[in-house]
């Protein structure tokens, strides 16, 4: 495989894993944020609320990883430093390869 290949098949994990991230995320962040209504509104008891935020926690922890697995393909393949920021990387920030 040559660098640009494997350039291009990052972009695609980075794309997955972003997207794998926010799933995991937004769902934690709504449970932090309205853990007080969901509780009212399925009459759990205020333990109950501790498992909550424990699931809360374990979505984000899981994110988190995603988010590093994201910031692992963001690597340039010749270089292995940070190719750039952005979705439409074109060349190497830092040794000027060429992606397309």
């Amino acid at each position: 495989m040559d660098i640009i290949d494997t350039f291009n098949q990052q972009k695609k994990n980075r794309v997955k894993y972003t997207v794998w991230a926010l799933i995991f995320f937004l769902p934690a962040l709504l449970i932090k944020y309205y853990k007080e209504s969901i509780a009212d509104m399925f009459a759990l008891s205020a333990s109950f609320s501790i498992y909550l935020q424990v699931f809360a926690l374990l979505l984000q922890t899981v994110g988190l990883v995603l988010i590093f697995f994201t910031y692992k393909n963001s690597k340039c393949p010749s270089c292995t430093k940070i190719a750039g920021s952005g979705w439409n990387v074109k060349e190497c920030k830092s040794c000027g390869q060429k992606f397309t």
